[in-house]
């Protein structure tokens, strides 16, 4: 057993520095202290901890958010005798648990993964909410919509996981800012019987192009980019 030459404080066998006032503990009596050794306190938090934590958090949250869906289908029930309109709070619902506590659920959610997930929600509800009101815009409007915002935030990701230049990061969110608005316009005008040409987007496409190009002509003066930093903190 070592005691601390600075304060007294009786030692583990398996401490290397005094708890009390951090001194190192040096016993030449005791060349080497087994690494198995079990220490009288843990040195991170155990991960069937975290585990735990996670599960009940979701487990929780979960009954929660069954409470909304419940009591409009109850009323919905009692009211109108069928479902009618509780069944948009249930999909709305649904689409709600499979955007946040699927990937919290999760111990090392996927990114593409969960953004396959979000998609393939988000045209399922949109496709039951077109088929309940008998209407005929899911395929011409709904469908493309849908992928088009998955297609940029699948960019978007993609380049976040490729690069790490900021300002290129910023040019590559720009654009597909304004190529998604691009879409979004031809989209509608196609839907709404118009010729397919930009109308209001293209207020948007130009200003965001440019600042792309600004951008990754940034990124190539690199001692401009390092006394943008130093000047705005970036």
């Amino acid at each position: 057993m070592s005691y601390c030459v600075n304060c007294g404080v009786e030692l583990e066998a398996s401490l290397k520095r005094c708890p009390l006032c951090g001194t190192e503990v040096i016993n030449p009596n005791e060349r080497s202290v087994p690494d198995p050794a079990a220490r009288p306190f843990p040195s991170k938090v155990e991960l069937l901890e975290r585990r735990a934590a996670r599960r009940f958090f979701t487990v929780m949250a979960t009954l929660m958010l069954l409470i909304p869906p419940i009591v409009c289908l109850i009323c919905d029930v009692l009211g109108a005798g069928a479902i009618t309109w509780s069944a948009y709070v249930i999909g709305a619902t649904a689409m709600a648990y499979v955007y946040v506590l699927v990937p919290f659920a999760a111990e090392k959610p996927h990114p593409w993964l969960c953004l396959a997930l979000d998609c393939a929600v988000t045209l399922l509800f949109l496709y039951a909410i077109a088929a309940h009101s008998a209407g005929d815009w899911f395929l011409p409007l709904a469908l493309p919509l849908t992928l088009s915002a998955a297609a940029a935030l699948a960019a978007a990701l993609l380049l976040f996981r490729k690069c790490r230049a900021k300002f290129v990061r910023l040019a590559g969110l720009l654009a597909a800012a304004g190529l998604l608005c691009a879409a979004i316009d031809l989209t509608v005008s196609l839907y709404t019987g118009r010729s397919p040409v930009l109308y209001w987007s293209l207020f948007v496409l130009a200003p965001c192009l440019i600042l792309a190009l600004v951008s990754l002509v940034l990124n190539k003066r690199v001692q401009f980019k390092e006394e943008m930093r130093r000047r705005f903190f970036i």
